[in-house]
């Protein structure tokens, strides 16, 4: 499951949710790949619950990250390689 293949329809408080959701569920023990690839072909968002705007981990860079800049400059750089979709993942990869 790539990160452009879900990320669509979620707004930055999802993105938090997401991300403390699956810190919870490291932390917890529990591997969250299942729920997440469940979630993003229409099942329930378990991470809809506003306790997840709470961060798991202290400090967390990962919820200051600028996830939507990185998707811009994915788009730019796909465009102007004459590519029609990337996402954050293929930003900067080698084109060879």
């Amino acid at each position: 499951m790539s990160y452009h293949s879900w990320q669509n329809g979620l707004d930055e408080y999802d993105i938090i949710r997401v991300i403390n959701f699956v810190r919870a569920e490291v932390k917890a023990g529990r591997d969250p790949r299942d729920t997440l690839a469940a979630s993003s072909s229409g099942g329930a968002r378990p991470w809809a619950d506003d306790a997840y705007l709470r961060p798991v981990l202290e400090d967390d860079a990962l919820l200051c990250y600028d996830f939507e800049e990185v998707a811009a400059a994915a788009a730019a750089h796909a465009a102007a390689a004459g590519g029609s979709e990337a996402g954050p993942s293929s930003a900067g990869a080698p084109s060879g």
